[in-house]
């Protein structure tokens, strides 16, 4: 108990009167806690006489500017744009073969689903038009598959077996 006062009355004495009074801080303490994140270091403002916090110098990453490509050929450029189209040529025919393969299954299927839904039920006005609206956009996805087939297959030169098949037949006419 040798730093703290005593600040009861009773353990006032005279010389308390004649000690001069402690400074105010203007400044508030320094702590570092979770819950006041203020840095040690702090300074008042010569202007506006608040305290300023004196921000740690962050040195800033160089930012590397990207070195510029080259230059593409015009051969380069056709050589590029051939291969998407040859990637989009590759999507689309395992499009049109998996379209191909299941669509009629698919047609099947709901035809039989529908014929027992109407049969079953008293809707069945609402029944046949699902099924005819199911019917037209499973034909519908199978047609744009096969379009976009021919037309990566026309644009890259491309000829199937079934367009072998057709060429000979015309020869033969011939």
């Amino acid at each position: 108990m040798s730093g703290l006062k005593d600040n009861s009355p009773s353990a006032q004495t005279d010389d308390t009167h004649t000690a001069a009074p402690e400074p105010v801080q203007t400044a508030p303490a320094a702590t570092q806690d979770s819950t006041n994140p203020v840095p040690a270091e702090t300074a008042q403002s010569p202007q506006t006489g608040k305290p300023q916090i004196e921000q740690p110098q962050i040195e800033q990453p160089q930012i590397e500017q990207p070195q510029e490509s080259p230059s593409l050929s015009q051969q380069e450029m056709e050589h590029l744009t051939y291969l998407r189209v040859l990637e989009e040529y590759n999507i689309a025919e395992k499009r049109r073969f998996n379209y191909r393969r299941y669509g009629a299954w698919f047609i099947i299927i709901t035809g039989i689903v529908f014929l027992t839904l109407i049969f079953s039920v008293e809707a069945k006005i609402l029944f046949l038009c699902l099924w005819i609206i199911t019917i037209l956009a499973c034909i519908a996805v199978m047609i744009k598959a096969d379009y976009t087939y021919d037309k990566y297959k026309t644009f890259l030169g491309f000829t199937d077996e079934l367009d072998k098949d057709l060429d000979e037949e015309e020869d033969e006419e011939e």
